[in-house]
């Protein structure tokens, strides 16, 4: 894919709700992730990481357009409902707005009342699903 900027997000660090994980195994895989992320881009210029809970860095990033944006956050019902309603804003028309696990029922009542309070068709293909921003 020709990508000019990849912004990724993820706070590598335990979500309220879910089990908890060694912090020393957590800050193992984000160096994991980072170093395979440098053999993506050679000079690591075109990737930002930005090491935080989503709703915080989706508020950071509110002044910026985005092509695609893909959830796979806390999947609670409340955590996911804010990631849509602070990220939906942030994609260009004709963008994608996408997740992961629509399996899960947190996600699949926030992505679906979503779709129905906006008017937007939502596809769902396993465990992905997408929204198409009109």
């Amino acid at each position: 894919m020709n990508i000019n900027r990849l912004i990724l997000v993820d706070p590598w660090d335990n979500y309220l709700g879910y089990g908890e994980f060694e912090k020393e195994s957590l800050k193992k895989v984000y160096k994991k992730a980072i170093n395979l992320l440098r053999k993506y881009d050679e000079h690591f210029s075109r990737i930002k990481v930005i090491k935080n809970f989503s709703n915080k860095a989706l508020i950071l990033l509110k002044d910026q357009k985005f092509d695609f944006i893909y959830i796979d956050g806390n999947h609670d019902y409340k955590f996911v409902k804010e990631d849509l309603e602070l990220s939906y804003p942030l994609v260009k028309e004709g963008g994608i707005l996408g997740g992961h696990d629509i399996d899960f029922s947190g996600v699949l009542q926030a992505v679906s009342e979503f779709a129905i309070k906006h008017k937007l068709k939502l596809n769902a293909y396993c465990r992905d699903w997408w929204i198409e921003k009109i």
